[in-house]
């Protein structure tokens, strides 16, 4: 059965009609000239959560969904105009609002993974530390485990090298970040975070902050945060 319109809900990743109402209005209008768009754009989403969600290629994705080269296209669409970074990023503002804080945050918190990958397509390095041959994983969160940034790159690249590529890019956007923190209980030492701080920009590294932040980041959040974003971008 096909889903035929916006209220068809047959799998627990799709949207509710709640979130529906906030994404639609940041989707791009069907292109002016040419035939009318036919495609529910609502089934497109459920589709690419549902991928998501479950790991499954896109040529598997269940025939209730839009065809899966229908379902990429937009997702391919959506990723080089954008929309999937001024989605992400309305939908971080609402959260920072409901919670009571500013929209930008004045503290962020970076970490890494490195996870292994097989030798068909991307980037792939090898992690001499970890033992791990694949890729290399980081990522910039607030106190809530909100997702600000991610990179990927080959599993060789150093911690500091990532760090100023991650961060270098986020002053125009998060003006107000003067603290960037590692992962609490992570093994970062202090002086590798100040060092990596202080080369991507006008940051610093604090011990303090670390601690504070041990009680109020969710684990949860982080690991959502974490496999989520990696599953779209790595």
């Amino acid at each position: 059965m096909r889903i035929k319109n916006d209220v068809d809900k047959l799998y627990d990743t799709d949207l509710t009609d709640a979130a529906w109402s906030l994404i639609a209005p940041i989707l791009p209008a069907a292109r002016t000239g040419g035939r009318p768009r036919k495609t529910n754009l609502r089934a497109v989403l459920n589709a690419i959560f549902y991928l998501l969600r479950t790991g499954c290629q896109w040529r598997l994705l269940p025939r209730e969904f839009p065809s899966w080269n229908t379902v990429y296209h937009y997702f391919r669409s959506w990723k080089n105009d954008g929309v999937w970074t001024c989605l992400q990023r309305s939908m971080y503002q609402q959260v920072r609002r409901q919670a009571g804080r500013a929209i930008c945050p004045s503290v962020v918190i970076m970490d890494g993974q490195s996870v292994k990958t097989t030798e068909r397509g991307g980037i792939r390095g090898f992690d001499a530390h970890k033992r791990v041959k694949g890729r290399k994983r980081h990522i910039v969160v607030d106190i809530f485990g909100l997702l600000i940034a991610c990179r990927v790159e080959p599993a060789d690249i150093s911690d500091r090298k990532a760090a100023v590529l991650l961060l270098g890019g986020l002053a125009p956007l998060f003006p107000n970040i003067r603290t960037v923190s590692p992962m609490p209980d992570t093994k970062a030492s202090s002086s590798r975070a100040t060092c990596c701080a202080k080369r991507a920009g006008d940051y610093r590294s604090s011990d303090a902050a670390s601690a504070r932040l041990r009680s109020q980041v969710s684990p949860g959040l982080w690991s959502a945060a974490s496999l989520g974003f990696a599953a779209i971008g790595a």
